[in-house]
């Protein structure tokens, strides 16, 4: 028998003739008694959009057949008509209170208790406001998106100290980040910071900030938001907003600055080699040395890339054979003119440092920093290179370059 109820109310659901509040509580059954009976009724006024009507039925099946087994149904489901459709916060808790007192022990006594915390903050004096912003939420699609902007700043401007504003300010910013007007964005994430400063709404701001800066290149700011909101959100016990983001941002920034640091080793080490260096000969004497050293080193960067390419070819990985007849060619021919350079530096230098006090013991240090900080700066570019190449052919970062992972 039971069995047959449940199916019964699945197909007077699925006709339309039975709302999805009253599906979920399990409570009503065919009618067999007055107060089902009538629950029916009201249920059909419901279907038909005549709320009044319908709220008024269920209102008389609980006070008329109180022990009916559609009363608790019947009672919540007038005060569900209230909360969800007439957006009438103090009439909804009235009757909802009503459903927890007489029938504590009910199904629709235990939806009721989850539904309370999010209505009780608009008790009173939010009532109206409430009503107000879910009204305008209902006619979103209707009035156009431009036009439900303006009237969400509106209404939470004009209602700065509603519990939901930051939430809706938050939205609105969100939404402006979504469709590229940023500036507007980062105008609304401030309003939230600086209207509802310490709440979550506020550290989610600030994470959108981040966001913002981040996707402008300004890696230091966007890390120094984010570096706010986690703070914010430590200190309100909730988990970090975009941990991971947070991360790659001081990564990108440790990257800045660790170009910064070989960029000023390298001058400095250039400065003292320079001082090293012998008198200066002719430059058709030097483009001679230098041509020399690249003349003598190719043959063994050529044996080197011939070993890696027959080593990758062998293994039938497709995609770094890829790799390496696309764009690795580039990465060894500016690692073979930078061993190239810096044999030409040291013996070009080498003598003149030989000749001064202390000189051997400054050229090694100052040799190698330079030659480690060049190195570190050309791989950068390379790795910037291969990077907007990928962006604007559009291709595969993964595959269509190759990733250096010191760098990334």
């Amino acid at each position: 028998m039971a069995r047959w109820r449940g199916l019964l109310l699945v197909a007077a659901y699925g006709c339309g003739l039975m709302p999805l509040a009253v599906l979920a509580t399990g409570e009503a059954s065919a009618p067999e008694e007055p107060g089902e009976i009538l629950f029916v009724e009201g249920q059909k006024a419901e279907t038909a959009g005549n709320l009044d009507e319908a709220c008024r039925i269920y209102l008389e099946v609980a006070n008329k057949y109180p022990a009916s087994p559609s009363a608790p149904s019947a009672l919540f489901q007038c005060g569900f008509i209230r909360d969800q459709q007439l957006h009438d916060v103090d009439g909804a808790l009235e009757i909802y209170r009503l459903v927890v007192s007489r029938y504590h022990d009910s199904r629709a006594a235990a939806r009721v208790e989850r539904r309370l915390p999010s209505l009780l903050p608009f008790e009173g004096k939010w009532a109206a406001t409430y009503k107000e912003f879910q009204k305008l939420l209902d006619t979103r699609k209707d009035i156009g998106e431009e036009a439900f902007e303006q009237e969400m700043l509106r209404l939470t401007e004009a209602n700065p100290g509603y519990p939901r504003s930051p939430e809706y300010l938050f939205f609105l910013a969100k939404n402006a980040f979504r469709q590229n007007r940023f500036d507007d964005s980062r105008r609304l994430y401030r309003m939230v910071f600086d209207r509802y400063p310490g709440t979550l709404s506020a550290a989610f701001a600030l994470k959108g900030l981040g966001d913002l800066e981040f996707t402008r290149n300004r890696y230091s700011q966007s890390a120094a938001y984010y570096d706010a909101a986690t703070a914010l959100g430590e200190k309100l016990g909730v988990p970090p907003p975009s941990p991971a983001q947070r991360v790659k941002a001081h990564l990108y920034v440790a990257r800045y600055q660790a170009l910064l640091g070989s960029f000023l080793l390298l001058a400095l080490s250039a400065i003292t080699l320079v001082w090293l260096a012998p008198a200066p000969a002719p430059w058709k004497e030097l483009a001679r040395s230098a041509g020399s050293t690249a003349l003598w080193l190719l043959p063994l960067f050529a044996i080197l890339f011939g070993v890696t390419a027959w080593l990758t070819f062998g293994t039938g990985d497709v995609e770094s054979m890829v790799n390496i007849s696309g764009r690795e060619p580039r990465l060894v021919i500016a690692s073979y003119l930078m061993t190239a350079i810096g044999v030409f530096i040291g013996n070009w230098i080498w003598p003149g440092a030989a000749a001064k006090p202390c000189g051997k013991a400054v050229f090694w240090p100052s040799f190698i920093l330079f030659l480690v900080a060049g190195a570190y700066c050309l791989f950068y570019w390379l790795d910037l290179v291969f990077y907007l190449e990928a962006v604007l052919l559009d291709t595969d970062p993964k595959t269509g370059m190759p990733i250096l992972p010191f760098l990334n």
